[in-house]
């Protein structure tokens, strides 16, 4: 489906949004191949990952709203924050970008490492010692801290301004730490959708998506029409009450006094 960009803003937003992702992918194939040869642990992919996002966030929350996953876009999209054809433009941008990333990661490693097949790309894969079921409760919990660290320090307007960066960063370095092991902390759909096409093999690949969808999915619902509902109404009664105040009979007078 393509969607004709109307102005300079919206092709600015997806191309803010091609750019994100990709870096995002080709960061996360790369540490993942890197710790398949022993050259990192979970601690530095973690990092490396975590300040990739956080970076991508800086850099593209003024174009785009820094998405960079579906599932943000789509909870965005359900909540009139942006339009239903602009909301299909991010996603196959999204996913267009991890096709992308993919095949240039396998383009500029070298021969050698491609006589191992199970290196020739790296992206998040489970322990095998783990369930379907299992995989699918760890990837649904760090989807969810992801998303819920973005409303609360992206969407939400009480938060403190410009530290988005960090928090989503820290979201991924913590859900990395703690799951990586595990599930391989995914948490992104985009981070396997790609390598999964381009290398053909979607082990688990249900598990990852299921989880993820549904994860972000609950606490970004759970935040925009709980926590964020709760404090527009706050908000709302806390200028009413304001106002009244305002109408008392001091302020009348002294009105007045300033009229005559």
């Amino acid at each position: 489906m393509i969607i004709i960009m109307t102005s300079s803003k919206d092709v600015k937003a997806v191309m803010s949004e091609f750019f994100g992702t990709f870096f995002i992918v080709f960061v996360s194939c790369w540490t993942f191949t890197s710790l398949a040869y022993k050259q990192i642990n979970w601690l530095g992919l973690a990092l490396a990952n975590g300040l990739t996002v956080a970076a991508c966030a800086w850099a593209a929350i003024s174009a785009s709203g820094a998405h960079f996953n579906p599932v943000v876009t789509l909870i965005r999209a359900s909540s009139k924050s942006i339009s239903i054809p602009m909301a299909v433009t991010y996603i196959c941008v999204q996913l267009l970008a991890s096709i992308i990333a993919s095949l240039f990661v396998i383009l500029i490693t070298p021969f050698e490492f491609q006589q191992d097949d199970a290196s020739i790309i790296g992206f998040p894969k489970a322990n095998p010692l783990m369930s379907d079921f299992q995989i699918f409760i760890v990837e649904f919990l760090g989807s969810c801290l992801y998303v819920f660290a973005y409303y609360a320090f992206v969407v939400d307007k009480r938060a403190p301004k410009n530290v988005f960066g960090y928090a989503l960063g820290a979201a991924i370095m913590a859900s990395t730490v703690a799951f990586g092991p595990f599930s391989g902390a995914c948490i992104n759909p985009v981070r396997i959708f790609g390598p999964h096409l381009v290398t053909g093999k979607y082990s688990r690949a249900w598990s990852f998506w299921l989880a993820d969808i549904f994860g972000g999915i609950f606490a970004g619902f759970y935040y925009e029409f709980f926590l964020m509902k709760d404090s527009l109404l706050i908000d709302n009664e806390e200028e009413e009450d304001s106002n009244k105040n305002m109408k008392n009979s001091e302020n009348i007078n002294q009105a007045l006094s300033l009229r005559f």
